[in-house]
């Protein structure tokens, strides 16, 4: 997959639990993907992983091809790539692209 975001082999711990083990998704650019799962199952943690907000201990994180592993989310979301969660931090006034805007590091979001 050259363009887009993707999980390779990821694996990321919170304290002695393992939340990912060797987990590999791909969401392709332009593209609507669903990552679904019971509660517990991951779903938020993958997604974190993605935007750097929940480090892998090991695997990796491409972004349109390129290794995002070692990147901060700060530098990320500064790139474009950032997390908005389904219940923290997201202003209920607001719709997605005031939100987005309001989660990116200078305020520059522009959808």
């Amino acid at each position: 997959m050259r363009r887009g975001i993707a999980l390779r082999a990821a694996h990321v711990h919170h304290g002695p639990l393992e939340a990912l083990h060797g987990v590999t998704l791909a969401a392709p650019d332009a593209t609507v993907t669903v990552l679904l799962g019971r509660n517990g199952s991951g779903r938020t943690t993958a997604l974190g992983a993605l935007a750097g907000t929940a480090p892998l201990t090991s695997g990796a994180v491409l972004w349109d091809g390129a290794d995002v592993t070692r990147h901060t989310a700060r530098a990320r979301a500064a790139g474009g790539l950032c997390l908005v969660p389904d219940r923290q931090a997201v202003f209920a006034g607001l719709g997605v692209a005031d939100n987005l805007e309001l989660a990116s590091p200078d305020g520059d979001f522009t959808p």
